[in-house]
């Protein structure tokens, strides 16, 4: 296999997660790159889209997916800043056998591409 990356969402991983079991038992060298704003994002964005104006909570309690990745026999990190980003060892990420989950928070007020 070669190194993929997958790049989701907490609400989409808390959703469909537990393909990481698979990743692991079949050691698929999947970059899982979960963008954490600790709430439903895309859903809140359709939502204020369409022109919602009924309060609704999209929060989530917070949720470390670096750990839910250990806990499954997967590798996990979690990137909080711009500098943990950049120290980032891409190569070795891209270099295992096996799934890798990072953990990156993110603004919840910035708008996805």
């Amino acid at each position: 296999f070669a190194s993929m990356v997958c790049f989701t969402g907490d609400g989409c991983m808390l959703m469909n997660g537990s393909e990481i079991t698979v990743a692991v038992q079949e050691r698929v060298p999947v970059i899982f790159v979960v963008l954490n704003d600790c709430e439903y994002g895309m859903i809140r964005m359709a939502h204020q889209k369409a022109g919602g104006k009924e309060p609704i909570d999209f929060s989530i309690p917070p949720v470390d997916f670096a750990l839910m990745a250990k806990t499954l026999g997967a590798e996990g990190q979690t990137i909080a800043n711009v500098q943990e980003l950049a120290q980032l060892d891409i190569e070795a990420l891209c270099a295992r056998q096996g799934p890798t989950v990072l953990n990156v928070y993110v603004d919840a007020e910035e708008v996805p591409p």
